[in-house]
This record gives structure tokens, sequence and C-alpha cells, in this order.
């Protein structure tokens, strides 16, 4: 056959999920009008109030936010046969990224070895230019020093040097995790689709990586990444280094959200000095996979609300027993209706949240999770047992 076209029409594509998108935001924002007009107990009380707000929270709301995530996963899918039928014509094929400093450059293997092949010297790029060839391996052959836990630095901000506390009203926020001085910042990008930048040996130390992507990773003295600026991703193109979080690191999330990593790479603390209303997509896969790591009643519960703009990778997300994600009561998903609230009022009240989640051994399933918060700066303190 000749003439005419082969694969598909890579803007249609996109064309499509960008409107499959819009209905999935749209089914999201009915659930966020909704929760903002039922009343508070005070202005609606009594059996018929306690089952709405429990057969809302607990069905009608999931199931419309089940959809929406099933739209945003379908469009997501859609984005990644347009990248693929892109990168068929023009990608490069041999894995290829460039690493960039002052007017040198150097070429980074970004994933053609076959795994468990020896790693390379490491990177060389240098302020006053050059070029070396470097290999970097996938994050699962990195090698972890087995004392980083207690060498990082890595602080989850309770009795936090640096300024807060950790607790709410203590203005622990992105502001109070400042990234450390570096000798210099460079240019690369990532070493693949599906490799954590931050997981990669062979930094230079001192250095501010500016990976295009995925953020901004800053190696202490041993080359090792310790604090990490992002974004959060889009469902379908979800940021890799928030998806495989790496031991005693702070991630510093849209210039609002901060993560702190413990030495098994769990989610020890979350702090939000100005919580704002937002929106964020949902990841129905992830969810479902952090939710099968607690086993039967857990789903995967995000530790920023998505109605806050917390967003799907797995930084965000930890095993939370289904009575405490979902439905009325005493729940993570009441103490969120309320905080919704909050931020609905007129005049919008000052939101602050910390969140500690609490762990035995290595189990990644949190066996409590604290929540500090403060509204307009009155502290309140909520744990939820989730084991």
């Amino acid at each position: 056959m000749s003439g005419g076209m082969h694969g598909a029409d890579v803007e249609a594509l996109r064309l499509l999920a960008g409107r499959i998108d819009e209905g999935g935001r749209s089914l999201d924002g009915v659930v966020t009008v909704v929760e903002a007009v039922i009343p508070d107990p005070g202005g609606w009380n009594g059996p018929d109030a306690e089952d709405f707000r429990a057969v809302w929270g607990g069905e009608h709301a999931v199931r419309l936010r089940d959809v929406a995530t099933a739209l945003a996963e379908a469009a997501g899918r859609i984005r990644e046969n347009a990248d693929a039928q892109e990168e068929t014509s023009d990608g490069d094929p041999a894995g290829h990224v460039a690493v960039t400093s002052g007017a040198g450059t150097s070429r980074v293997d970004g994933g053609g070895d076959a795994p468990g092949e020896p790693v390379g010297a490491g990177a060389t790029a240098s302020p006053g230019g050059g070029t070396a060839e470097v290999e970097i391996r996938p994050a699962a052959f990195a090698v972890v020093p087995d004392d980083a836990g207690d060498e990082s630095g890595a602080d989850v901000g309770r009795g936090a040097a640096g300024g807060g506390d950790g607790r709410a009203g203590s203005d622990d926020g992105a502001d109070e995790y400042p990234p450390p001085e570096v000798d210099r910042t460079v240019e690369a990008e990532p070493p693949s689709a599906r490799t954590p930048f931050a997981g990669v040996d062979g930094l230079e130390p001192n250095t501010a990586y500016e990976v295009d992507g995925r953020g901004t990773f800053y190696t202490d003295g041993s080359g090792r990444v310790t604090h990490v600026e992002a974004e959060y991703g889009r469902t379908g193109d979800l940021n890799w280094d928030l998806m495989e979080p790496q031991p005693d690191v702070t991630y510093v999330v849209g210039d609002e959200h901060v993560f702190v990593t413990d030495d098994a790479a769990r989610t020890v603390a979350v702090h939000v000095e100005d919580l704002q209303l937002g929106e964020a997509d949902r990841s129905e896969s992830v969810q479902q996979r952090i939710g099968d790591l607690g086993g039967d009643g857990y789903d995967g519960g995000h530790l920023v609300g998505n109605a806050f703009g917390g967003g799907p990778e797995d930084l965000n997300l930890v095993p939370m027993l289904e009575e405490v994600n979902r439905g009325a009561g005493d729940t993570y998903y009441a103490l969120e209706t309320r905080l919704r609230e909050e931020l609905n009022a007129d005049p919008p009240s000052d939101v602050e949240l910390h969140v500690f989640p609490e762990y035995d051994g290595d189990s990644p399933v949190p066996r409590t999770i604290t929540v500090e918060y403060a509204i307009d700066g009155e502290a309140e303190r909520k744990e939820f047992d989730n084991g």
C-alpha cells in the first residue's frame, strides 16, 4: 500500500485526550460543588443528615470520582499512544540524554545497557566544558549506602533544625525547606521514562541538576540526591521521580507541598504551610496498587487530598483502611471535607496541614496517621489508627 497515513494522527489523538480529560474534570467539579454546599453538622443534623453524608461520602462521591479517574486514565493512554507514534518517527533509538554545563556537554546513556551491567565512571560535565560518555543504571540496580539514613540529614519536621518544629502553627512549609547550597548547576534529561533521576549513581557532589520534565535535584558532598524540587504529573504522564521516591530525600512539590522520606523511602512527613483548593489528576491504577500493599480492606489514600492539588504519584499515597479513607464520622475523608469547607468559607480560613504516617519495622503500611492542622491559627490534632 502506498500513499495515505500509517499509524495515527498525533494531534487528533491529543485533542481527543483533552476532551476526555475535560469530561473527567467536570465530574470532579460536580463533587467539589456538592460538597461545598452540604451544610455542616451545625446547620443540618439528625439521622437524615447523617445518612445523607454517609451515603454521599461513601458511595456517590466515590463513584463519581472513580468515573472521573477512569476517564483521566483513558486520556492518559491516548496520550501515551500519541507519544509512541511521535517517537517512532523522530525518537533517539540510542536512548541518550544530554547533560550540559557551561560550554560543555556530556552524553549520558539513558538505558541502552542490559540490566545488571556495571555502572560507568560517573558524570563528568564541568563548568569549563568537556565531553565524556557516562552510563546511568536503572534505579533497581542503584546502590544506596546502608548508613544513608543516618547521614542524610532528612528531617521529618518534628524538632527540625532550620526553623519549624513540624507542629501545626509552626510555619513549617516549603519556605522552611530551602534547597542546599551547591557549587554549580547543570541541565539534564531523565535517563529513561521509568527511571527516577534521584536514584542515579555517579552524580557529581554539591550539584543542582535541572532535569527536563522531572524537576531540580540537589546532591550532597557524596553525590547523593537529598533534595528535589518537582511538579506533580498527570495521568498517563506521571513524574517518575515521585512514583519511585528515594530514601532520605526532601521533596518540595509545586512550591507548596513538602514530603520527607525515611531510609526505606516511605513518606514519613508532609507539610503544607498554606493549604489551598486545587485540582490534580488521579490514577486508579496507582491507588489500586498502593491499596493492595495493605491487603483486603485497604485503599490507596492520598495524604494531600486531590481537592487540595495533591497529586497521583506514590509519594503522596499510603495504604489506608477503607473505614479511615472513606465516609462520614471520624475519618480522613471527613477531615478533608471540613478543611474544604473552611477554604470555601467567605472569607476563606487560613489552613495549615501536617501529616505524619508512622510505621512498624519495614512495613509499607502506616500503623497510625497523625494529622496536625491549624485553622486561623487554632491548632488541632487527629490520630487515625490504620492497622
